[in-house]
């Protein structure tokens, strides 16, 4: 797959869906892509997804590699799934599938990958002018986005997603959950001044959700009978300055398509 490879669907009615974001600032938009490009990134999803996990120790963010992984021993995971519990019991606490494709993007001795075809595509002119088309927002500079799979058991606590030393405009999740259950949980969820839940967005497929920053939102816990998992991309619109250029990697030495 290569950034041309990927399209925005044609028929997307961007003066409505901009009318819609002024007046909420949190939004769907459904059949985000065409469906052959919907199809190609379920496919990369499913089959090549070298899946990490992500969980916090406290102010600490521990993130796996799919390596790492597959050297957990039962004892291991056991102390994962208790250190989870503990801290969700005491404050904020995460628990996903992820792959950070940003760091490796940038590391030159990884080897080309679809994935970072996606992140060149989401950082390209066609896909940077259609969000700041739809929101007005001219200061978005660049995408920062990772793939991320709930799986029973996954979940996310209500947090703000504003970062310190990151400009985070507006916040993205394209869903490519192509069935799911109502009872499934692993809604995108919104919370007003009371901490009720005031909007919950399903997983779909070939939706993407944007909300502004910062918002009090969750994923919440995925049902232990869940029969599928949650894919999605989740990232950020940024105004500041990604790393390094993205679009030329062969600029700092690495492997291009």
């Amino acid at each position: 797959m290569k950034p041309e490879d990927i399209h925005l669907n044609p028929e997307l009615d961007l003066p409505a869906l901009g009318a819609e974001w002024q007046a909420r600032r949190k939004m769907q938009v459904r059949n985000i892509f065409d469906e052959a490009t919907a199809k190609r990134i379920e496919r990369l999803m499913l089959n090549e997804t070298p899946w990490g996990m992500c969980f916090n120790q406290g102010e600490r963010i521990a993130t796996l590699r799919d390596t790492d992984i597959k050297g957990l021993t039962q004892e291991q995971w056991g102390q994962i799934g208790d250190m989870v519990a503990e801290g969700a019991a005491r404050g904020y606490q995460y628990i996903y599938d992820v792959y950070m494709i940003v760091p490796d993007y940038f590391d030159a001795s990884r080897p080309w990958s679809p994935w970072f075809a996606l992140l060149e595509y989401f950082n390209s002119p066609a896909f940077l002018d259609f969000a700041r088309e739809l929101t007005g927002d001219d200061k978005i500079v660049w995408a920062d986005a990772n793939p991320s799979r709930f799986q029973p058991g996954h979940f996310l606590m209500r947090h703000w997603d504003d970062a310190p030393g990151k400009d985070r405009r507006i916040a993205f999740v394209l869903n490519f959950t192509a069935q799911w259950g109502g009872d499934w949980g692993g809604y995108l969820q919104f919370y007003d001044e009371d901490a009720n839940i005031e909007l919950a967005y399903k997983p779909a497929f070939n939706v993407m959700n944007l909300f502004a920053i910062p918002q009090d939102h969750s994923v919440g816990m995925v049902a232990p009978f869940a029969q599928a998992p949650r894919l999605s991309i989740a990232g950020w619109f940024r105004g500041d300055q990604p790393p390094k250029p993205i679009g030329n990697r062969a600029a700092f030495g690495g492997a291009v398509a």
